[in-house]
């Protein structure tokens, strides 16, 4: 699962790619149903709190040095 920063963005790009496939009546209804789910992935928001607490509890400092700047790169 990818939970770095950009993630719903490259998950819209997919989503997109995958419409490209269908026909035009297809894509609309397609579109409608998962864009929200690809925007708005409550599970993904969940797994990325759960990932931040557990390296806080671990280490605060490590999460600083490390974590943080992990999740950051995923918006290059």
């Amino acid at each position: 699962m990818d939970i770095l920063a950009g993630a719903e963005l490259r998950r819209l790009n997919n989503l997109l790619e995958i419409t490209k496939t269908m026909t035009v009546w297809e894509q609309t209804t397609y579109l409608m149903e998962k864009l929200p789910q690809t925007l708005f992935d409550p599970q993904l928001q969940l797994t990325r709190i759960d990932l931040a607490q557990r390296a806080w509890k671990r280490s605060p400092q490590d999460f600083m040095d490390k974590f943080i700047p992990m999740f950051l790169q995923g918006m290059n």
